[in-house]
């Protein structure tokens, strides 16, 4: 699976940007603010429909402009193909977004996200291991909606599910509808128990990965992983015992939710806990430790998606390896190169690039990009 071709236009500072790939290794060199996370970002919308970092459509489309596109062109095998993300503003307040597989519409996110399978490595991918649960959650469920094609959609449904419960606690008892409840409570139920045993089933298969990957690449004792749910009494990984679980979870919370007026348990609530010589990595690891396992587990993704689909995952690197030493950079590029297509962004014309053998170069500058030599590059 590889990019031969992308355009992207007014995407936040690229006004019109086109860019054509023909190494399996594009280096992108740039000074700060010159546009090179922004490229990666639009790179990243055509494998996941939207913006990464942001949740505000409108913030991708360009200052002053209506409206904003990036498509590309790809191919796989024989095979080729587009995908589209397009955004229209309709006014301060209002815009659409179009996503397209070969110019045709694409209604369900989760038929764009399984055409062209990306993994993005970025300094934010710390807060993976040292931020909030909802990083983590955010983690397992892209990956989970990697392999399994309604995670998605069972997402979106629990989150409208979850909402409409928590406005059903806050209303006054005599203007609470029992059966909505009920409703509510077993549609959580169902729901909720595919998400959790979905991610489960994903922890399972990434732990191997996991830890042969610290292994190879950094040595030492690997960190432990353990998914940890709300839901009690899980005997065995099956729809009916988590449905049974979940349910005497919500029975012996019933009282307590009631009080406090929102769900305590289910998968909104779950986290996993890296655990590195018995103690939490979030707690007590130093950075050097964190960055070093922020790494691995998106390398293990990288993994996970080839195994369980068959396509090698296209890989875009933001300047994120800049704090390890060349052996262990050197390590991490080696287990990427060869199958896969890198879009590398980065300030300075690192020694271990030379050593590459099918390289293109890219200079970056005021929003444009255009190719180069690496004579060229080292002059700069």
């Amino acid at each position: 699976m590889f990019i031969k071709e992308i355009k992207i236009s007014n995407f936040r500072n690229l006004k019109s940007l086109e860019l054509l790939s023909n190494g399996d290794f594009n280096l992108i060199v740039g000074k700060n603010a010159q546009g090179k996370s922004n490229l990666l970002e639009a790179l990243y919308s055509l494998g996941l429909g939207r913006s990464y970092r942001t949740n505000r459509e409108e913030d991708t489309i360009k200052f002053q402009e209506s409206n904003a596109f990036v498509t590309g062109k790809f191919q796989h095998g024989q095979n080729e193909f587009s995908l589209a993300v397009a955004w229209d503003r309709k006014n301060r307040r209002s815009i659409t977004k179009s996503i397209r597989y070969n110019g045709n519409p694409i209604q369900k996110l989760s038929e764009f996200i399984e055409k062209a399978p990306m993994i993005l490595f970025t300094t934010d991918d710390l807060e993976i291991i040292r931020g909030e649960p909802v990083n983590r959650r955010k983690y397992i469920d892209l990956l989970t909606s990697r392999i399994y094609s309604t995670h998605i959609s069972n997402l979106r449904s629990y989150r409208k599910i979850l909402e409409g419960r928590n406005k059903w606690f806050k209303l006054p008892h005599s203007n609470r509808d029992r059966h909505l409840g009920e409703i509510y409570r077993q549609k959580l139920i169902s729901i909720g128990s595919e998400i959790i045993l979905r991610r489960l089933e994903v922890m399972e298969i990434i732990k191997p990965i996991i830890d042969r990957l610290y292994s190879s690449i950094f040595g030492g004792e690997t960190p432990e992983i353990r998914y940890r749910t709300t839901v009690k009494n899980i005997r065995k990984k099956t729809i009916e015992d988590m449905q049974e679980a979940f349910t005497g979870t919500l029975d012996n919370l019933r009282s307590n939710e009631f009080y406090r007026k929102f769900t305590l348990a289910g998968p909104h609530r779950d986290d996993f806990d890296l655990r590195l010589r018995g103690k939490s990595m979030r707690s007590f690891a130093s950075m050097g430790e964190i960055r070093s396992m922020s790494v691995i587990l998106k390398l293990a993704g990288v993994e996970l998606i080839s195994e369980k689909t068959g396509l090698e995952p296209i890989v875009l690197i933001d300047d994120c390896l800049n704090e390890f030493d060349r052996e262990h950079i050197e390590k991490f590029l080696d287990f990427l190169m060869g199958k896969r297509q890198i879009f590398y962004a980065t300030t300075e014309l690192h020694s271990y690039f030379k050593k590459i053998q099918d390289i293109s170069f890219f200079i970056m500058e005021k929003g444009e990009i255009k190719p180069c030599s690496q004579s060229a590059l080292e002059k700069l």
